[in-house]
């Protein structure tokens, strides 16, 4: 089983380091995103506070990102990097690199990039059978979950025909989660940053376990709550405090450029030193005197 990537990647483009030194650079930057090291997602708490076990372009030998707090500390496990102390003994291959699967994340250095808001993003997978490709239509009912426990996203779909959608719902209770129905997929992602899921077919409808998983990074988000209303409410009240100030000083008629001119004109002559007497003439006259 196989997620169908929504654009066209060659694996020269997820395995290059210098993006910039290639010919398509910034194609590639526009559509990989580079993932900092020791990255994790942000978690219901906050992007500051990663809870997630899993690390993403993994480095022993240097910090972790966003190592603030104690959830944070407690948190997060190394895979292939544990137990080494640089990156090189980590014994990354291409094909580590290549996968999307959450047992490679300390490999995985790109991700799937797409600019925020994503809304109704179609969904398709294939499955390969003995040399063939074929597109995952029900009766595959699948199942798709956010390892890193990420809660900002919801899948749609549709169910075609009453006796499907009561098959699903019969499932449902049996199987207690959610299941999609692969035709007409989408998904919608409201947060920011990495996303991992993780789809899977049901059990009974293959004689092997059917699963696949991919990344999405979502980057260009607006500024969480309350940012935006606290950056709109001082600009407003600094244009608002300029207008009331000419205001007054139109209404006063008040000449601020007279005004400072003056006020500098008597700081200078208030700075000047006092004349200093002179010595001889001061002895000529208490001579006389």
């Amino acid at each position: 089983m196989h997620y169908v990537l929504s654009a066209k990647t060659s694996p020269s483009d997820w395995l290059v380091e210098d993006v910039s030194a290639e010919p398509n650079g910034s194609a590639i930057a526009r559509l990989l995103k580079q993932l900092p090291v020791n990255y994790r997602p942000p978690s219901v708490l906050g992007i500051a506070v990663p809870l997630t076990e899993n690390f993403y372009n993994a480095d022993p030998s240097k910090p972790k990102m966003r190592d603030y707090f104690t959830n944070s500390k407690n948190s997060g496990q190394y895979k292939q990097c544990a137990g080494k102390s640089t990156r090189s003994e980590c014994g990354c291959t291409e094909n580590m690199k290549l996968s999307f699967s959450v047992a490679f994340s300390d490999c995985k250095e790109k991700a799937l990039r797409m600019k925020f808001p994503v809304s109704r993003l179609p969904l398709y997978f294939t499955i390969e059978d003995e040399g063939h490709s074929v597109n995952l239509t029900s009766p595959y009912f699948i199942t798709i979950i956010e390892v890193n426990n990420r809660t900002n996203w919801k899948v749609t779909g549709t169910n075609k025909t009453s006796s499907m959608l009561k098959m699903k719902k019969y499932l449902e209770h049996r199987l207690n989660t959610e299941l999609y129905n692969p035709d007409g997929l989408s998904i919608t992602i409201t947060g920011s940053e990495l996303f991992h899921f993780r789809v899977s077919t049901i059990p009974g409808v293959s004689f092997c376990n059917l699963f696949d998983e991919f990344q999405i990074y979502i980057d260009d988000s607006p500024l969480a709550f309350p940012g935006k209303y606290l950056i709109a409410s001082v600009t407003t009240i600094l244009i608002g405090g300029s207008i009331f100030v000419a205001f007054l000083l139109y209404v006063f008629e008040i000449e601020i450029w007279n005004f400072l001119k003056r006020k500098l004109r008597r700081n200078k002559v208030a700075s000047k030193p006092p004349p200093k007497r002179d010595s001889v003439n001061s002895g000529d006259s208490a001579g006389t005197s």
